[in-house]
């Protein structure tokens, strides 16, 4: 089967405390399926070059022995964790690879390197408190792909929630999905979410004030009817597909409709290097919040501003 141009390539990175579990069976299930190249990748912060009282002999041989114990560490734990069959036979110093340096330079850097089209990663152990860590933030800020988000344990894609917003970069994430759809044999199920109009300020009141009804029903009834109309102009092909129009909050409706759905796949909109900015609001309370695997779109035009 061939593989969707933009998961040509899979960097997974991983930790050593096995939360990323997950996210490298993840990897290695897409890889075996679309037939994509895999890497694991695990980065050790190492001293910097100017060290106090370090000369360069002994920071290479810290160095060395900090990657060759990372290495060692990995293989172990993923000869217990993982079958041959999870990564297709091929050994694992095939597809492990120990880099020094900060975490998110490091992934970053390696997915310019090999211009990976995804890269996966688990649950940050404090995303639900106030983010997902610096490292998520910068790497969905910076690599020159997609982002896979993976919560959980990894099972079969067989129905994939669509989220779109009618704006060009969400109908180019879809295109993308309905590729990716298609090589898992997947169905794909749309949703947009209509948020209803605040259409002004009455005199002496501080809240907004809803329009006549008859506004918002044609405003509700034009946008269904565009939105229903865009999908239409989707090339398929034989991609099961339904759509979901609902009213309410985008983040909330979301949510409500990831049960019975193995992905989310989404477009980010974002333009700086603040989180909420970065994935638009909408990403980002999803990637906080959602309990299956989230994958975070950029539009394959589109540079960060940082």
């Amino acid at each position: 089967m061939k593989e969707p141009k933009c998961m040509n390539r899979i960097i997974v990175a991983v930790d050593e405390d096995g939360r990323s579990d997950h996210a490298v069976r993840a990897g290695l299930g897409l890889a075996r399926v679309l037939g994509s190249t895999v890497e694991i990748l695990h980065a050790v912060p190492v001293p910097p070059p100017l060290w106090p009282d370090v000369n360069p002999v002994q920071l290479a041989s810290i160095n060395a022995e900090a990657l060759t114990e990372a290495w060692n560490t990995l293989s172990e734990h993923f000869k217990g964790v993982f079958t041959e069959h999870d990564h297709a036979g091929r050994p694992l110093e095939d597809l492990l690879r120990v880099m020094p340096g900060h975490p998110a330079q490091v992934v970053i850097d390696r997915a310019n390197e090999l211009d990976a089209g995804l890269v996966v990663l688990g649950p940050h152990k404090k995303r639900r408190l106030l983010d997902f860590g610096s490292t998520a933030r910068a790497i969905l800020a910076k690599v020159p792909g997609n982002v896979w988000i993976q919560p959980c344990s990894a099972r079969p894609i067989r129905t994939i929630l669509a989220p779109v917003d009618l704006s060009e970069h969400s109908l180019a994430a879809l295109d993308q999905t309905v590729c990716l759809a298609r090589a898992l044999g997947a169905e794909v199920r749309t949703i947009f979410a209509f948020v209803t109009p605040e259409l002004g300020y009455s005199y002496g009141m501080t809240y907004p004030v809803a329009g006549p009804t008859y506004v918002l029903d044609e405003a509700r009834n034009a946008t269904e009817k565009a939105y229903r109309e865009a999908m239409a102009k989707v090339e398929w092909g034989d991609v099961a597909h339904s759509h979901s129009f609902v009213e309410g909050d985008a983040v909330e409706q979301i949510l409500e409709a990831q049960a019975g759905v193995d992905l989310i796949a989404m477009g980010t909109h974002g333009r700086t290097g603040l989180s909420r900015v970065v994935l638009g609001n909408v990403a980002y309370g999803v990637l906080r919040s959602a309990e299956v695997p989230v994958l975070a779109m950029r539009h394959p035009e589109r540079e960060w501003l940082t």
